[in-house]
């Protein structure tokens, strides 16, 4: 089941040109994987920079956390050298901005894709440039422990909670 599921994401990251870079998401506490370091292989001839979000970082303490970011950046400088690799914990949302900061920098259509390592300038004003504002949730919008970040609404059919009208109401 996974040879075929491999071979079109892999055949994807490589040929996809319009990808400006690669978002890989680790787990702090269990980082490159075999997945993950295929991922890079796969990814790593196209040239595009990778930025590595080692996530939970909240669930080590600070030094054990920079220890495996130190050892995660020796061993990924061999596997995919345009690479930058950051904590991440959405908990405390620390890593937010740094992270957001990489992306803005590799959807900046004014410049070709920029390095992930090269520390791309934060945008003071991202309002200004339509499309590339990363939006966080508000303090309404607050995502906790085991809920899902990504959250879709669909439109109204024009029916209340989906049900089906009563024959006396049709």
């Amino acid at each position: 089941m996974r040879a075929p599921w491999e071979k079109l994401l892999g055949g994807y990251l490589q040929m996809r040109e319009p990808l400006r870079g690669l978002a890989l998401v680790m787990d702090v506490r269990h980082p490159l994987t075999e997945l993950d370091q295929r991922m890079l292989r796969w990814f790593g001839p196209t040239g595009k920079p990778v930025h590595v979000l080692l996530t939970k970082a909240d669930k080590l303490s600070r030094e054990a956390a920079h220890t495996v970011l130190r050892r995660v950046e020796v061993e990924i400088g061999t596997l995919a050298p345009n690479t930058s690799v950051q904590l991440f914990s959405s908990l405390r949302k620390s890593g937010l901005d740094q992270a957001a900061a990489v992306f803005r920098g590799w959807l900046d259509t004014r410049a070709p894709a920029p390095l992930a390592s090269s520390g791309a300038a934060r945008n003071e004003n991202p309002g200004q440039d339509p499309g590339l504002e990363i939006k966080t949730p508000g303090p309404k919008g607050e995502i906790g422990p085991g809920q899902n970040a990504l959250r879709f609404k669909a439109p109204r059919s024009g029916r209340r909670s989906g049900r089906r009208p009563k024959p006396s109401e049709v």
